[in-house]
C-alpha cells in the first residue's frame, strides 16, 4: 500500500467490501474514490471520482457509532450519490445515479474491520 491511500475493508471472507481512496494530492483530495463488493455471485464496482477527505473523516465518525447513517454526493464525471447505514451488526450501503442508471444496496456484516489511512501521516503534520 502506498502512502497516498486509504483503503476500509469489512465483512466475512465470503462477502468483503473495500471502499478505497487513492492518489491523495498532499492537501486535502483523494484522485480516485471506489467501492468494491465480493461476494459467492462476483463483484461489484463502482467509480466516484475525486473527493476531499471529509469522505474518510465521516466514514470514521461513523464507524465510531457516532452516527448510524452518512450520505455522499459525487458531480464528476457523473452525479452518483452513495448512503451508509447501521443495521444492528451490518452496514447497508446504498449507491444510486439517475444519470447512470444505477441503483444497488449492499448489505454487509460490522466484522473483520480493518481501516488503513497511510495518508494520515502526511496530512495529520500540517
Amino acid at each position: 500500500m502506498t502512502n497516498d491511500t486509504a483503503t476500509l475493508t469489512l465483512g466475512a471472507p465470503n462477502a468483503r467490501l473495500r471502499i478505497s481512496w487513492m492518489r491523495y494530492d498532499g492537501d486535502d483530495c483523494f484522485g480516485q474514490h471506489t467501492i468494491q463488493y465480493n461476494d459467492d455471485d462476483g463483484t461489484q464496482r463502482f467509480d466516484f471520482g475525486a473527493c476531499a477527505i471529509r469522505c474518510v473523516r465521516k466514514l470514521e465518525s461513523f464507524l465510531n457509532a457516532e452516527t448510524d447513517s452518512v450520505g455522499f454526493g459525487f458531480r464528476i464525471p457523473e452525479i452518483i450519490y452513495y448512503d451508509v447505514d447501521r443495521l444492528d451488526d451490518s452496514i447497508r450501503i446504498r449507491v444510486h445515479s439517475q444519470g447512470l442508471g444505477v441503483d444497488a444496496t449492499i448489505t454487509v456484516k460490522l466484522e473483520d474491520i480493518v481501516f488503513d489511512k497511510p495518508f494520515h501521516r502526511f496530512y495529520d503534520c500540517k
